[in-house]
């Protein structure tokens, strides 16, 4: 999407594909579960012998369970930055009412310099600010920051100045709660981020072992409607007879 596409191409395509996503994981779960509900071994564990198209199962299968909720969560959240209509109901359901935005003077212009004097009043120790220009002269300017304490990379807190350099707004990560802390959330869940380097590197797995679910779902259902054709056409092995009296 960020490298081999324009944005408003490559954001419908993935945006899309995970969409279709959700759907296919729900249904591989619904499909799998009403046989071995009763039997966690089942789910979770591999049968020794299996071969040809046996073992193939067991790895779509099984390892779509082991991964199931990375997986899901990332088809969950990539639609959040792909679609507003997506973003902006999960902002609705999830989020807090904004606060309401205080109008400055039309004619001041954002003045870079007092905002970052400012933002080091009263944040000396923020690390890796992010700002968020506006599109008006006097629009707000926000700036975005880490904690010397942050948990992860993606745990920013915010500052909101107005365009001459005076706080409005003060959002701590810490202090999130609820939908808002998911919210905020949102990329580092996406990524596996907010679970360190072991979330990164299942995240990774799970992505890689996504794409060879569609070559064997597809092959295993290919390979199911051709075995009524093949036992019809094949000889048989047990002779049924039949003997009367009249």
């Amino acid at each position: 999407r960020w490298l081999l596409l324009p944005n408003s191409i490559g954001s419908v395509i993935t945006g899309t594909a995970a969409l279709m996503a959700i759907i296919l994981l729900i249904a591989g779960f619904i499909r799998r579960a009403p046989d071995r509900l009763s039997s966690i071994k089942d789910w979770l564990w591999w049968k020794r012998g299996s071969k040809g198209r046996l073992a193939l199962w067991q790895f779509h299968a099984l390892i779509g369970t082991w991964l199931f909720i990375p997986i899901f969560i990332m088809a969950l959240t990539g639609p959040w930055f792909a679609f507003d209509w997506y973003r902006s109901g999960l902002k609705q359901m999830l989020g807090s009412p904004e606060p309401p935005t205080i109008k400055a003077d039309a004619n001041i212009s954002a003045d870079a310099d007092a905002v970052w004097r400012s933002f080091l009043t009263v944040k000396p120790d923020g690390r890796y600010a992010r700002w968020y220009l506006p599109r008006e002269a006097n629009g707000e300017v926000r700036v975005r920051y880490l904690e010397p304490d942050a948990p992860h990379s993606r745990a920013y807190s915010a500052l909101t100045f107005d365009a001459a350099g005076h706080l409005l707004q003060q959002q701590r990560y810490a202090d999130l709660r609820g939908g808002d802390y998911l919210l905020a959330n949102m990329y580092a869940f996406h990524t596996g981020s907010y679970f360190g380097l072991p979330g990164r590197v299942i995240w990774s797995l799970s992505g890689l072992a996504f794409g060879s679910f569609a070559i064997t779902g597809i092959w295993l259902f290919f390979n199911r409607r051709a075995r009524p054709k093949e036992q019809a056409s094949g000889t048989a092995s047990t002779l049924i007879a039949y003997a009367s009296q009249s």
